[in-house]
């Protein structure tokens, strides 16, 4: 249930990362995954068979949110990117 809610914090935390200019969001998504990039342990592993298991549509709404989320980002880095190159003066 812990990774549940802590996959709900870092989907919440992204989206609003994804309402920052994307110069601002370049600098702050990568200190947002590696807080969760660390490996977690467990003292009984065996705990962990007794929490639920999900159902179908739990990963089928999770996949949707991670769909939306993952195109809202990468429009906004490229975005990012043309307007960049576009002040330098880079063309395709």
């Amino acid at each position: 249930m812990e990774e549940l809610c802590s996959l709900d914090h870092l989907i919440q935390e992204i989206e609003e990362k994804l309402q920052q200019p994307a110069s601002k969001l370049l600098q702050d998504i990568g200190s947002v995954l590696k807080k969760y990039q660390a490996k977690e342990t467990y003292e009984n592993p065996q705990d962990l068979l007794l929490e639920p298991k999900w159902t179908i549509s739990d990963y089928s709404d999770i996949t949707g949110l991670l769909k939306s989320a993952m195109k809202k980002l990468r429009d906004t880095l490229k975005s990012g990117l043309h307007l960049q190159k576009g002040a330098m003066g880079i063309k395709k």
